[in-house]
């Protein structure tokens, strides 16, 4: 089957916006964060950078999210390495996944777990674009946008998955200085996980979020928080 690389979101005109970082089959985690913001599940939305899975207890329950009509989640490394085990029996991401958290595939047989990959690659695109308050724009990937140019998402071919889920290039480069990281053009904000960090990661208009492997915490920001943000170049102390 073929993946739907880029996917539009149309605009939620009866309630909010959230995004979350790396979930990492942490789904209790994830309960209690949308309980503490007061989630409206029949009104507001969830939008995922990916990597819903491995390392974590509840694996399963995190992929069956995805049939629930108010979450959505991009796709991550760990689903891609996956899609690649199962979908296209690729005998090196099955070990790559498994000594990265995917020991939890062992408690399920072959069907089950081709089930799951099929899922998360009809479910998970590259990259995904929700609209804000106004004309303003949020795009959301697993990690890097191609050419630095959100226009290119719209675009993308499978060739350009591993660099888009997998680089760490402009995450490392803003670590060192974030000031002197370009803005992602075409677009006024971007979230993105993939690189565990204690807080939010500002790199230009691009926000790390992948904050539960080092803080011990889930971060989840409404389409206002990430504009915000975005727009005065600073993350809130």
């Amino acid at each position: 089957m073929c993946m739907e690389l880029f996917k539009r979101l149309p605009p939620n005109t009866a309630g909010i916006d959230f995004f979350v970082g790396d979930i990492h089959g942490h789904y209790s985690e994830l309960m209690k964060a949308l309980e503490a913001i007061d989630f409206k599940f029949d009104k507001d939305r969830l939008i995922s950078v990916g990597d819903l899975i491995d390392r974590g207890e509840e694996n399963e329950r995190c992929i069956e999210l995805l049939h629930e009509p108010w979450f959505h989640a991009c796709l991550g490394n760990h689903e891609w390495m996956m899609i690649g085990a199962f979908v296209y029996n690729d005998r090196y991401d099955l070990s790559l996944q498994r000594g990265n958290g995917g020991e939890w595939l062992d408690n399920h047989d072959t069907e089950q777990l081709t089930q799951w990959a099929h899922l998360l690659q009809e479910s998970c695109p590259l990259a995904i674009e929700v609209p804000g308050k106004g004309d303003r724009l949020i795009g959301v990937t697993h990690n890097d946008v191609i050419n630095s140019d959100w226009m290119r998402m719209e675009s993308a071919q499978r060739g350009d998955i591993d660099e888009c889920v997998w680089s760490r290039t402009r995450f490392a480069s803003a670590l060192t200085n974030p000031a002197l990281a370009e803005p992602i053009k075409n677009i006024d904000a971007v979230v993105s996980g993939h690189n565990s960090h204690t807080g939010i990661l500002l790199a230009g208009n691009q926000l790390y979020i992948d904050t539960l492997w080092k803080s011990g915490q889930l971060t989840l920001l409404s389409a206002m928080e990430v504009l915000a943000v975005a727009a005065r170049g600073k993350v809130p102390v």
